[in-house]
């Protein structure tokens, strides 16, 4: 394992720290910049991470025996190291280490929580007798069927809808292909007046959309548009021309 594993999982600086640009960061969490003793903010500082290279790592062992896996990683990151401890607490985000087989079933003790290996979000794990790192292969299978999942879900976008960038895209509208212009929804913040007082509420102002309320589309904004807090201010069919220049065909 490299030396300089927890410097390249936690690559970047904690936010929150004291230069001028963390200060700006941790304004933008709401974070105050100075703590009482009294009163403790809930805004700490927080670690930005990047662990693929101990996942990469992890995986590059396959098939050895653990406890001289968990020996090497050991080696370089010290629990009394606050950054190092960190890096060595995510070990369990990607194995399963605390198990035990009965009657021929693999079971995961995982923070007082017992269940089946094909039911955790384990990818690797430790088996119970011969102590070797493996592979869940019930993981892999479930990521297998996401990826199809999410192939075929993409594949069914791009028969329906294109972005052209900034606040255009293109839609297949009941058959036909439209160039639709995209506007954000206006909200603002408004008082109520109530029997014991006053109430304020974020209100959303209602406007009409050219492809929901045209009747075009069964499709929520959102699904639609793939993004939220959008609405269609304007429409207009696309051209003979223009099908044939996008390679694209009405039905």
């Amino acid at each position: 394992m490299r030396p300089d594993m927890s410097k390249v999982i936690v690559e970047t600086a904690r936010l929150g720290g004291r230069s001028k640009k963390h200060r700006a960061l941790a304004a933008d969490l709401d974070a105050p910049l100075h703590q009482g003793m009294r009163r403790v903010h809930k805004g700490r500082k927080g670690f930005n991470e990047n662990l693929a290279p101990l996942r990469r790592f992890l995986e590059s062992r396959v098939g050895g025996y653990w406890p001289k896996v968990y020996a090497e990683i050991c080696e370089n990151l010290r629990p009394s190291s606050t950054v190092q401890q960190h890096v060595r607490d995510h070990l369990e985000d990607f194995v399963a280490v605390r198990t035990a087989i009965k009657d021929g079933v693999i079971w995961v003790h995982d923070g007082g929580r017992v269940h089946r290996l094909e039911e955790g979000a384990n990818r690797l794990y430790v088996h119970p007798v011969s102590r070797c790192l493996l592979r869940n292969k019930h993981w892999t299978r479930r990521r297998s069927a996401y990826e199809k999942r999410m192939a075929l879900a993409a594949a069914e976008i791009a028969e329906r809808r294109r972005d052209l960038g900034g606040n255009r895209q293109l839609h297949k509208l009941r058959g036909c292909w439209f160039e639709v212009t995209l506007a954000p929804i206006e909200s603002r913040r408004q008082t109520f007046a109530k029997p014991h007082g006053c109430e304020t509420r974020l209100v959303t102002g209602m406007r009409r959309d050219e492809v929901i309320d045209a009747g075009l589309s069964d499709l929520g904004g959102g699904e639609l548009y793939g993004r939220y807090g959008v609405f269609a201010v304007a429409k207009r069919q696309l051209s003979h021309r223009e099908l044939r220049k996008r390679g694209l065909q009405n039905d």
